[in-house]
């Protein structure tokens, strides 16, 4: 159990360093991740944690050069509280308030998604799909779809 306990500080180290934690607009979820530039410490927080998103991003600087970065992440609200709550002992007191915090939004919803698909929102949502679909002329009618238009949904 020591050598689980000094991995979990570990990550706490690294996240209380590296890491983000964003409480989602209205307070409606969090999210946790961690992003550097070295693949061998990403590939090892996820390896102990056993859980979340591992991957490569790769940025164009305003230089013109090509940097690649290793991106943790955590989105849904069942990741981001164990999270949390498994390296909230080593967290410094600042990071340990955002992460009660981010605790605290992500049990509100208890589901990865960052607002309540009320009607109200789910119409107006598609109205402006449907907007966007038609101005880029990606809008095929009831018609041509019932012949077997193809590349359209």
């Amino acid at each position: 159990m020591a050598d689980r306990n000094a991995e979990i500080a570990w990550v706490a180290g690294v996240f209380e360093g590296e890491g983000t934690i964003r409480v989602r607009k209205g307070n409606y979820g969090a999210q946790v991740s961690i992003r550097m530039d070295d693949r061998d410490v990403i590939e090892r927080v996820h390896s102990i944690m056993g859980f979340g998103n591992f991957y490569e991003i790769r940025e164009r600087r305003a230089s013109g050069q090509v940097v690649t970065q290793y991106n943790y992440q955590l989105g849904s609200a069942g990741h981001v509280i164990a999270f949390l709550e498994i390296v909230r002992p080593w967290l410094g007191a600042r990071r340990r308030e955002k992460a009660e915090a981010a605790i605290a939004s992500a049990r509100l919803i208890g589901s990865n998604y960052a607002h309540p698909w009320t009607p109200e929102r789910r119409a107006r949502y598609a109205a402006a799909m449907l907007r966007k679909r038609a101005d880029a002329g990606l809008l095929v009618p009831r018609e041509v779809r019932s012949q077997g238009a193809s590349g359209t949904r």
